[in-house]
């Protein structure tokens, strides 16, 4: 337990740095987690409680250090996927709790291509990255945030790539469908009003080209209800 005081103090400081020199403490913490402590305490069902708090402090006050340790914690392969990608998970929650942008910047950058990636993900994975997306989206005023900081930095809250996948996950073949699917036909609306948010003059950019050619592509599918989406956004982007 850290006293109120010593806690809201550390916050403020943590404020005070730079998105980068943090992003190296909770890296380092993140390793801690996910293999120093397995490799110094094998037999020992106690947990790095203290790399945990130190990483919950620094994303919670410095929530845009989520965009430097996620990265670097998909690309390197001395971690377990699945303990990866509920490392990811959980502070992806705890940058949310005061950031919604970095929570869904995140999870549309790093967790939905695992959940599009049937072979790799776990069900329980899914769930997980199912549920945080819908915490994310039951925010106060999530819509307003969202939209407004649809574009931050020159960055894109969801990328192409991203919301191609979310389409094959909410629009799959009448074979495919499960519980699952009506989850994602109920975060869909709002997650493609965000991801095909264009700027002004965005006409004919490379963005607008890159959506319409998957939507051509998906629009000829068999699948009738993924064709229809398909073909109005793919119009749209014209």
């Amino acid at each position: 337990h850290i006293p109120k005081p010593v806690y809201d103090v550390s916050v403020e400081w943590i404020k005070t740095q730079p998105s980068e020199t943090l992003a190296e403490s909770a890296v380092w913490a993140s390793d801690i987690i996910l293999t120093d402590w397995a490799k110094q305490y094998p037999c020992s069902k106690l947990s790095p409680v203290g790399a945990f708090v130190a990483l919950a402090m620094v994303l919670r006050g410095k929530p845009d250090a989520l965009a430097f340790v996620v990265p670097k914690l998909t690309e390197d392969p001395n971690y377990q996927e699945q303990d990866r990608i509920l490392l990811i998970v959980w502070m992806t929650a705890q940058a949310s709790q005061v950031d919604l942008y970095a929570g869904l910047y995140s999870w549309a950058h790093y967790l939905l291509p695992i959940a599009g990636d049937k072979s790799g993900c776990r069900r329980k994975s899914m769930d997980l990255i199912r549920q945080l997306v819908e915490n994310i989206l039951s925010k106060p005023k999530a819509l307003t945030t969202l939209v407004s900081g649809a574009v931050r930095k020159g960055q894109r809250l969801i990328p192409v790539s991203s919301f191609e996948i979310l389409m094959r996950l909410t629009f799959p073949a009448p074979s495919a469908r499960t519980k699952a699917t009506k989850r994602f036909e109920a975060i869909y609306p709002l997650l493609k009003q965000v991801a095909l948010l264009a700027p002004e003059n965005s006409t004919g950019s490379k963005r607008m080209k890159e959506i319409f050619t998957f939507s051509l592509e998906l629009a000829e599918q068999e699948d009738s209800v993924l064709a229809e989406e398909a073909t109005a956004i793919a119009i749209w982007s014209l």
